[in-house]
């Protein structure tokens, strides 16, 4: 868990107390003011902090506890912070109620959020708005984000805006993401710009996002760039798309790697996804796993396609169950794909039919090669027209060789001559060559069609 601070309390500092702002300088600058004055406990805290973002937990640890015996509440609330971060919620439960009990708001939000992830909303947002009468904008932002989730925008809107008016960085950027869920491009990108001056580097990512929308791939690039280059695992894994999309691969892994080694599923995936690609399919399926371990249900649908390729089909059967399971259209079309090969066909329909009401245009592809094998060539007809009619080259194999079939040479004449593949009677096997990535149009390709939904 990346380290997370809801107070900034450095707001309150002095300017000839302001530590540099180089790690290192800050690190070593902190040690000499707590060594000329062991009862400074803001140091220590941020000594804790520093020590937290280079992984040294266990000295991090012993910082915050100092600080906390020399009487930081605030200290309180971060070691409950790195009790969570290492999935501890009973210590750190614990530890926000004694920071809670010693007046410190920003324990009641750690609460509330701990609550939350219960699924104890009601004492969640008591917690809340608790925080909320104590003056802290996080809480604020924090009751935005408990509405959003029950769709009511309107109070989101009203929290939001209520802790913008307390330059919180976070929540200039949440409403400019409402603005624009909203279709109010204009303001959702003032919201935005006000963010990022702020520092706010998400908001640098929702400016990207929303170049990339208009075709201005460099402003995009730009935003991309600023925000990974100040540390967000999520826009590296970001920028590393944009990357891949523009033919620079080697580049573009590099910032997956550094996105997937700070623990970003998403990344994990595309660098497992590229990887593939290249046929470094051993370290692909490490990455893989990672990810779908994460539960990230792409890489559920890559890692079961990777072992099915080499013919682990049991287990990639399991993993593209979880991923169909939990809704992925693409899962469910290669589950339905796996279980035919096996003849399990009944089975395989049902999943199908599931992506293909879904609007997966494979999975209609598919569906209708299974149907027309069985006989139902008026289904099969329907099914395969629909993916074809939009754009699906291979829906456009399969189509002209069922009306070749049936004499209607003119009309197959016309798909076949449509369809991208050169002619070959065996369209399953380019069906599932295709989907497994065999080099005839990589799943990549697949993903920016958008058949494909990653997770996170």
């Amino acid at each position: 868990m990346a380290v997370v601070s809801r107070v900034p309390w450095r707001r309150w500092l002095r300017p000839a107390d302001q530590p540099p702002a180089n790690p290192v300088k800050a690190e070593a600058w902190h040690r000499r003011a707590i060594a000329a004055d062991p009862a400074r406990t803001t140091s220590m805290v941020e000594l804790a902090d520093l020590l937290w973002k280079r992984s040294d937990t266990a000295e991090a640890e012993i910082w915050f506890r100092r600080a906390v015996e020399a009487g930081h509440d605030y200290a309180m609330d971060r070691l409950g912070d790195l009790y969570l971060s290492r999935g501890d919620k009973v210590h750190a439960e614990a530890w926000f109620r004694r920071a809670v009990e010693a007046g410190n708001n920003s324990a009641m939000c750690s609460l509330g959020d701990l609550l939350l992830s219960r699924g104890d909303e009601v004492s969640a947002e008591a917690w809340f708005r608790r925080a909320v009468e104590a003056g802290n904008d996080f809480a604020m932002c924090s009751l935005g984000d408990l509405h959003l989730s029950r769709g009511a925008h309107d109070e989101a809107e009203h929290w939001f805006r209520c802790a913008t008016e307390a330059d919180n960085d976070y929540a200039m950027y949440k409403l400019g993401d409402l603005l624009l869920s909203r279709g109010d491009e204009v303001s959702a990108e003032a919201w935005f710009r006000r963010a990022v001056e702020a520092g706010n580097d998400f908001a640098m990512c929702s400016l990207g996002d929303l170049h990339l929308s208009r075709g201005d791939d460099d402003e995009a690039e730009h935003w991309f760039r600023r925000a990974a280059e100040a540390d967000n695992d999520y826009a590296m894994y970001k920028l590393g798309d944009f990357l891949c999309d523009h033919g620079e691969t080697n580049e573009a892994e590099r910032w997956f790697r550094r996105a997937a080694e700070a623990g970003n599923d998403s990344a994990m995936c595309s660098l497992g996804d590229l990887l593939c690609d290249r046929g470094a399919t051993v370290e692909a399926e490490v990455w893989l796993r990672r990810a779908a371990e994460a539960d990230n249900d792409y890489a559920k649908c890559l890692l079961g396609d990777l072992l099915r390729d080499r013919g682990a089909t049991v287990e990639a059967e399991i993993w593209l169950r979880r991923a169909a399971e939990a809704d992925n259209d693409y899962a469910k079309c290669l589950l339905g794909d796996l279980l035919r090969d096996r003849g399990a066909t009944v089975e395989a329909e049902i999943w199908l039919r599931r992506a293909a009401e879904a609007d997966n245009d494979y999975a209609k592809c598919l569906l209708g090669s299974l149907l027309r094998d069985r006989g139902a060539t008026d289904e099969a007809e329907i099914w395969l027209r629909r993916a074809a009619e939009a754009d699906n080259s291979f829906a456009m194999y399969v189509l002209g060789g069922l009306l070749r079939d049936r004499g209607a040479t003119d009309e197959a004449e016309h798909w076949l001559r449509r369809s991208d593949q050169v002619d070959d009677d065996d369209t399953m096997r380019r069906l599932r060559g295709t989907l497994r990535n065999d080099g005839v149009r990589p799943l990549r390709d697949l993903h920016t069609e958008g058949d494909l939904h990653p997770a996170g």
